[in-house]
């Protein structure tokens, strides 16, 4: 998102990433409306894919459309997955590539 934002209009899409671990994960839960669960902890990250938009609008202001969605597992294997709703924090590095 910083990278798109330095631009006045970007196309940003996430095609892969390899090995790196997540601190914190704020997802949305896909049957309720506005919900959101937070995951804590150490996971690893399994897959991470989405795109953004930003569009620079003539007043000035910007419109971001897009989203990402992730999967990770729990040091105890659980595996959790879904469409990113707030934070995503990155406890290792993380190559991303774009």
């Amino acid at each position: 998102m910083s990278f798109s934002l330095q631009h006045h209009r970007a196309v940003v899409c996430i095609l892969s990433v390899s090995d790196g671990l997540i601190s914190v994960a704020t997802l949305a839960q896909p049957f309720t409306s506005g919900d959101t669960s937070t995951y804590e902890g150490i996971f690893e990250i399994l897959s991470l894919s989405g795109s953004y938009v930003v569009i620079t609008n003539s007043d000035g202001s910007r419109d971001t459309r897009g989203s990402l969605r992730v999967s990770f597992a729990a040091l105890d294997s659980r595996l959790i997955g879904g469409k990113v709703a707030g934070r995503l924090i990155a406890a290792s590095p993380v190559e991303v590539s774009l």
